[in-house]
């Protein structure tokens, strides 16, 4: 009877066409179950070893592949303590706090932007942009010993940051910024880097064949509050890695206020910065 049922058939039919193993365990399962229904229990068994055998053939795969990515995150941990320290000749403690301040996402895009540089056979991109990711830790470093800095101060290290990020990004990124005339920029004190952290929280998630804009707007609030402005538009992001952005933006940013991502994946943001005055 099996032999001339059309489900069975169809099936084969598909398998032909398959080479994923997970796909085929499946398939084979569901010809066993569709014989032992029929009551042919020899090809059940028949197929159910079958079955057996692309589900272990699956699971080595996804061993081997676990173990690959172990490596390549192993071989970019690595290459960031190399950076690290022979760039900087920073200290094991200088490397902690940098870690704690900087977000996990721009560092491990950071580095496999320099990597790809340097598995295409072009070195001196891949040098340039290493001399860049360096210029910008060293900044940021500067920056994390001050509980406030001039508003002057942060823009000129954020873009530093922002045209190290254009660079990554192969010049797809857009910047624009806007600062109202009212802000006196070399008084104003701000918490450092939380314009930096928010942004970079969000493009270390982000596909790095994106083209994006970055709008970045300045507003008093009153005298104890500048407010930051911040959209996102065109970068890509993987769905997966959106659920849970919401919550690691906020746990990151005390100073965010509001926060959205819309279908079109377009992100915004608004900080209110405490403000002191430099006298």
């Amino acid at each position: 009877m099996s032999e001339n049922n059309p489900r069975i058939q169809k099936i084969y039919d598909e398998i032909e066409n398959v080479d994923d193993f997970n796909r085929l365990s499946a398939l084979y399962l569901e010809i066993a179950r569709l014989h032992e229904q029929e009551g042919d229990f020899k090809k059940a068994y028949e197929n159910r070893l079958i079955y057996r055998s692309m589900r272990e053939a699956f699971l080595e795969e996804v061993k081997k592949k676990n173990i690959e990515i172990a490596e390549h995150n192993y071989q970019v941990e690595t290459s960031l303590q190399e950076v690290l320290i022979q760039e900087l000749d920073l200290t094991e403690e200088q490397i902690t706090h940098f870690r704690n301040q900087l977000d996990s996402g721009f560092i491990f895009n950071s580095l496999e932007a320099i990597r790809f540089y340097i598995k295409e056979n072009r070195p001196r991109l891949a040098e340039d942009l290493l001399a860049k990711f360096a210029h910008v830790i060293r900044k940021n470093l500067e920056i994390l010993q001050f509980p406030r800095i001039s508003l002057e101060k942060e823009l000129e290290y954020l873009m530093d940051y922002l045209n190290f990020e254009s660079d990554k990004f192969k010049g797809k990124v857009r910047i624009q910024l806007h600062i109202h005339p009212g802000i006196e920029e070399d008084i104003t004190l701000i918490p450092p880097m939380y314009i930096q952290k928010f942004i970079s929280s969000l493009l270390g998630q982000s596909c790095l064949n994106s083209r994006g804009e970055i709008h970045i707007k300045f507003e008093q609030e009153s005298d104890n509050c500048c407010t930051c402005l911040i959209r996102l538009q065109g970068f890509i992001f993987e769905d997966n890695l959106l659920e849970n952005l919401k919550t690691h933006i906020r746990s990151r940013n005390p100073f965010l206020s509001r926060f959205k991502i819309e279908q079109d994946y377009t992100i915004s943001g608004v900080l209110d910065l405490p403000v002191e005055w430099m006298t």
